[in-house]
């Protein structure tokens, strides 16, 4: 109770999303598979806010804040659509925390019919299969740039430390050195055979995919 009074600012800010226009992070999908998302964490962390501030509103009797943080809920999916895949089972995730809310919620006698209509609204509003197509379509896209990458560099991010990575800087035993100095040159040699034939395969198998 005490956690949920001193971010009762953040809650307030929270309960205007469904009025307010789409959240955009202005991601940069040129970046591909190394982009950075902090925003996932934050925004499961919120849902998971507002379903504590939801069970304490039902506890005091408060509908009129239950539904509203409820809605607050629906609506971080509603206002909220990455087109990536892990973005879309957050997405997935924060509904799931928002269902289990609502069903408490049912439970009470005292909801109102426009508070029931607007919910019906909300979740009427929620789309997972267009958004799950977007995400499939630019995660293609992002994985067809990283393979022009890794075909044009010797040691591509993603893999850097692995590929390529050289000699060891010496354990002091030489038996071990050159052991890892063999698995080095396999790696590199396996790397440039997968860069001139068999990162055709891997494409076409993620295209199918």
């Amino acid at each position: 109770k005490l956690e949920l009074d001193a971010r009762m600012g953040a809650l307030g800010l929270l309960q205007q999303l469904p009025d307010s226009p789409p959240m955009n992070f202005e991601l940069n999908y040129r970046e591909g598979f190394r982009l950075l998302l902090p925003e996932l964490s934050r925004l499961k962390n919120a849902s998971q806010t507002l379903s504590a501030a939801v069970m304490l509103d039902l506890h005091r009797g408060d509908m009129t804040s239950a539904t509203a943080n409820l809605r607050a809920m629906v609506a971080l999916d509603n206002r909220w659509d990455e087109p990536l895949l892990i973005s879309q089972l957050v997405r997935i995730s924060i509904s799931a925390i928002a269902y289990n809310a609502q069903w408490e919620w049912l439970q009470a006698t005292n909801a109102t019919d426009d508070q029931l209509a607007a919910l019906q609204r909300d979740w009427t509003e929620l789309d997972f299969v267009h958004s799950m197509e977007k995400a499939v379509m630019m995660e293609r896209a992002m994985a067809a740039k990283d393979l022009q990458v890794f075909r044009s560099s010797n040691t591509p991010p993603a893999y850097s430390g692995s590929w390529g990575s050289g000699w060891s800087s010496g354990s002091g035993d030489w038996l071990d050195d050159l052991k890892d100095g063999v698995l080095a040159l396999r790696r590199k040699a396996g790397f440039q055979l997968w860069r001139a034939s068999w990162s055709y395969t891997d494409e076409l198998n993620q295209l199918k995919g």
